[in-house]
């Protein structure tokens, strides 16, 4: 299988940073309809996002994912044909009303939104057509694994970001509260609130306490786990994050994925095939285990090898070369602290004091003067860091740095604060400059040839997937001078290397293109370090500002003959345009027929009843229509229609207030509970002049929120 590592893109920018840093595939917000109102993008934007993410041989995934009222039906079919002609590689659709509309055959994600958490519904879905789905984020590892074996469509899983604390579709505390829809793309993020709890007499048990704000999720020590249960996408949340964490988060599960794929983990998994393979070079602010561009004779790790060797059957899907100019560090961009979720199953996840960035743990104060702070550890400081603490009420408290002397900081304005309390840094001055800049470099590897043509002379690219372009230009063969090489083996031909490196007997295979294997001689990049003083060589390799890099090149005239220097610019540069126009038209999707659902025998799915409620989220005729040409007779209209919110859960969610205090009713907890909650209470949460009643359905382990 292949594995694709998917960054959000909050815009054309955000999009190719994203690629830059190692991203296989990106989702991005359509012009309408996509499930972040604030992230949207024009068609133009999106075309130019696909045609520089299809030169990487990277995806683009477009969101038109929110529920859709009949008068939006025909524009967002009409939007979702306008997608398709500009090369997006597939959609991501929550509303299945659109099934029942003349698409195009381009390839159908469903969205998390779909409520993603069961076999049963997953492979309801791939009956009627997906090819992909994005899991419930509450997916866990062994629930991967059933899904994995009773499906047969590529599986999606969130890795990294901010986490929703109801299955995503099933909240609908935005629309009752501030006639905001979660599910169509305007979330009020009434789970950051702060609540008070009381039980049902009326005490109050716990006072403004983000009761139902999570931490943020980051799965990155499970990744294994997760490839061995079958994930093939590894998807960042973050669409209105900002670009310092898109790339920062990027860079880090690009750099996580290779180092598993090129480590021994693939001698039991030698079946698996990276979407991606990143070949990353050294800079001086990474440590050596990223280092690389391996041939079989360097002292360098092979973690980034994309080379065939005798201890696996791994083969790189494509590869490329990306430069790194600062080391990632989840820690260092926004976070409110993390959790695996439930991927291991029930753990302590929320984070009652706060919905805000905590950023990275940097030591405890040692003493405290008029005007500064001593702070134990080693992180360095710089003027304009924000650093945060709890104070004595638990709440977070923060100050910005104006001066640094060592160890000792100057706040802005000195904070009430006591020896020993641990301080986090929110705002990192330093790493947000390395990021503002250019702070990653991606490059495809080309070998290059040139040689003389009867009428002048031609210039032949191949890139790493094979792909191969010739230009050629007419110009008279004029003999240069001081030519003196010997004919048999001239100096300056660009072949020395070549030759000098047979000569070892160690060889290690690339991929097959063209039913010839290639020495890897032919990958080592340091081109400067072979470089002889062949002139042609020489300007043919100044690749600069193009995406390539030379990995070898080859002047088969042996320096015979003399091209003025711009000349040989045009050559390779009218070569590089052809061989752009070959990539990017070489990764435009094939088409995706369109699945007839009506001749599966899953057509009356265990999951469809012969009454569907508000939470199939029907707000639509065709949406109503699909359900009951799968066997249901009557269709509950949803809540961003009806507004009838009596006696309906506003929130299904797996977090459970009463574990989060150590007040589990089946005794999962471990410790005492943090407040005297009997049994038997009655749970309220208020928020303003807002009452709402918990329930606890202990045996699907769920709780659920209404209007009390």
């Amino acid at each position: 299988m292949k594995l694709e590592l998917l960054s959000p893109a909050k815009n054309l920018d955000f999009g190719r940073e994203a690629i830059n840093h190692g991203a296989d595939a990106l989702y991005i917000g359509a012009p309408a309809y996509g499930a972040r109102a604030a992230a949207t993008n024009t068609l133009e934007d999106i075309e130019a996002l696909v045609n520089y993410a299809h030169l990487y041989g990277s995806k683009v995934f477009v969101t038109v994912n929110t529920l859709l009222f009949d008068n939006e039906i025909d524009p967002a079919v009409k939007l979702i044909h306008q997608l398709y002609n500009i090369g997006v590689d597939a959609l991501l659709i929550q509303d299945l009303g659109l099934l029942e509309c003349d698409l195009p055959p381009i390839e159908l994600h469903a969205s998390t939104q779909c409520h993603n958490a069961s076999v049963e519904r997953i492979k309801f879905l791939e009956s009627v057509g997906f090819k992909r789905v994005v899991l419930a984020r509450e997916t866990s590892l062994e629930q991967m694994r059933e899904i994995r074996q009773a499906t047969h469509l590529d599986l999606e899983a969130f890795v990294h970001g901010a986490l929703c604390v109801s299955y995503s579709g099933q909240c609908y505390m935005s629309q009752y509260l501030n006639n905001r829809s979660g599910n169509r793309g305007c979330c009020s993020q009434p789970c950051r609130s702060t609540y008070d709890l009381y039980n049902g007499d009326g005490r109050l048990l716990i006072k403004e306490k983000h009761l139902l704000s999570l931490r943020d999720f980051n799965a990155s020590q499970q990744l294994e786990n997760m490839i061995s249960a079958g994930i093939t996408s590894f998807k960042i949340e973050g669409r209105l994050k900002d670009l310092s964490y898109v790339k920062n988060i990027t860079a880090y599960y690009r750099q996580l994925l290779d180092n598993i794929l090129n480590s021994s983990f693939i001698t039991h998994h030698s079946s698996l095939i990276t979407h991606h393979s990143s070949l990353i070079t050294p800079h001086s602010s990474l440590p050596t285990h990223h280092s690389s561009l391996i041939t079989p004779h360097s002292s360098l790790p092979t973690h980034h090898s994309s080379l065939i060797t005798p201890h696996s059957s791994l083969i790189t899907h494509h590869s490329s070369l990306i430069t790194y100019h600062f080391t990632p560090d989840p820690d260092r961009t926004f976070n409110r602290g993390y959790t695996d979720y439930f991927l291991r199953g029930r753990q302590p996840m929320a984070n009652f004091a706060t919905p805000k960035s905590l950023g990275k743990y940097i030591g405890k104060v040692t003493d405290i003067r008029r005007n500064s702070l001593t702070i134990s550890g080693t992180e360095p400081f710089a003027n304009g860091d924000g650093l945060c603490y709890y104070d004595a009420d638990g709440r977070l408290q923060g100050f910005l740095v104006n001066g640094v002397q060592g160890r000792t900081v100057i706040p802005n304005q000195m904070p009430d604060i006591k020896v020993g309390t641990a301080l986090w840094r929110n705002q990192d001055q330093q790493f947000e400059k390395l990021l503002q800049g250019k702070s990653a470099e991606r490059k495809i590897g080309v070998e290059m040839l040139f040689r003389a043509t009867p009428d002048g002379f031609a210039l032949q690219l191949t890139d790493e997937e094979g792909l191969s372009v010739t230009h050629s230009v007419a110009a008279e063969h004029q003999e240069a001078r001081n030519n003196s090489s010997n004919p048999a083996r001239p100096q300056g031909s660009g072949l020395e290397h070549l030759e000098e490196k047979n000569k070892s007997s160690e060889k290690a295979i690339l991929p097959d293109r063209k039913g010839a294997a290639l020495s890897t001689l032919k990958k080592k990049t340091n081109l400067a370090k072979r470089q002889s003083s062949n002139p042609i060589v020489k300007q043919l390799s100044k690749l600069g500002n193009t995406p390539f890099v030379a990995t070898a090149v080859v002047d088969e005239t042996q320096g015979r003959y003399f091209l003025p220097a711009g000349t040989l610019n045009q050559l390779r540069r009218e070569a590089v345009e052809q061989l752009v126009a070959l990539r990017i038209a070489h990764h435009r999707p094939a088409d995706t027929p369109r699945t007839n659902s009506s001749n599966h025998a899953i057509l009356q799915s265990s999951i469809l009843s012969a009454k569907l409620d508000y939470r199939a989220n029907v707000i639509n005729d065709k949406a109503e229509a699909f359900y009951k040409r799968h066997g249901v007779n009557t269709v509950e209209r949803g809540l961003e229609q009806t507004e009838d919110y009596d006696g309906k859960a506003l929130m299904t969610t797996k977090y459970c207030l009463r574990y989060e205090l150590g007040c589990c009713l089946q005794g999962k907890n471990d410790g005492k509970p943090q407040i005297d909650i009997k049994p038997t209470d009655t749970l309220i949460l208020r928020n303003n002049d807002r009452r709402f009643r918990l329930d606890f359905d202990c045996r699907q382990c769920l709780m659920r929120i209404y209007k009390a």
